[in-house]
């Protein structure tokens, strides 16, 4: 029997990829699960802290995911995209609780898809941002940014609910109700990972 330490050895970039994908969408889905809690007012309360507030913090979230994706899955290896200056759409909670699945599947489908991942996400694509610049990311640093943001995010947003004063449950933050919900699909092929890559509660 392979040790946990020699199966994560073998664990292809892929399949650690959508690792990642697949505990960033539970969490956003506990995430909106507590979030249909609040009142309207608390969902838009100045918080001064990330984005304001709670709904356009979510908005901010959902964008970036949203841009990221038609980046990577529109553009060839090499290729010329377009990072769009316009602000994130004004979407409701129910709204984002709504289109915010899409994207997850498109990120998978996007990464299942991919004919050879080793080499397609270290290809580049050439990126023009608005102050004119066209710097040059692979595409795995693009997936890994896209990921690191909606966790940081995802962080602030959980300590703007408990400032609010609500209490959240335990499994919202920690790894213990995703490897539950991964112990009782026994489908699952996602690789677990450490508390090192879950949300802190306490971001500056």
């Amino acid at each position: 029997m392979l040790s946990h330490e020699s199966s994560l050895h073998h664990t292809s970039t892929k399949q650690l990829f959508a690792s990642d994908l697949h505990y960033s969408s539970w969490a956003t889905r506990r995430l909106l699960e507590a979030c249909a809690a609040l009142s309207a007012e608390e969902l838009e309360r100045d918080l001064r802290l990330s984005h304001k507030n709670i709904l356009s913090t979510l908005q901010h979230i959902c964008d970036g995911e949203r841009i990221w994706l038609d980046c990577l899955s529109t553009t060839a290896a090499g290729g010329n995209w377009t990072l769009p200056p316009d602000p994130a759409p004004k979407l409701t909670l129910n709204d984002l609780a709504q289109k915010w699945p899409d994207l997850w599947q498109g990120y998978e489908k996007w990464l299942v898809e991919l004919p050879d991942a080793a080499s397609e996400l270290e290809a580049e694509v050439f990126v023009k941002i608005p102050d004119g610049r066209v710097p040059r990311f692979t595409r795995w640093h693009i997936l890994r940014h896209v990921l690191d943001h909606s966790q940081f995010h995802r962080g602030q947003l959980i300590g703007m609910i408990r400032n609010l004063g609500h209490r959240l449950q335990q499994s919202i933050a920690e790894i213990t109700g995703w490897s539950t919900e991964l112990a009782n699909d026994p489908s699952s092929k996602v690789v677990p990972q450490t508390k090192a890559n879950l949300e802190q509660s306490n971001f500056q």
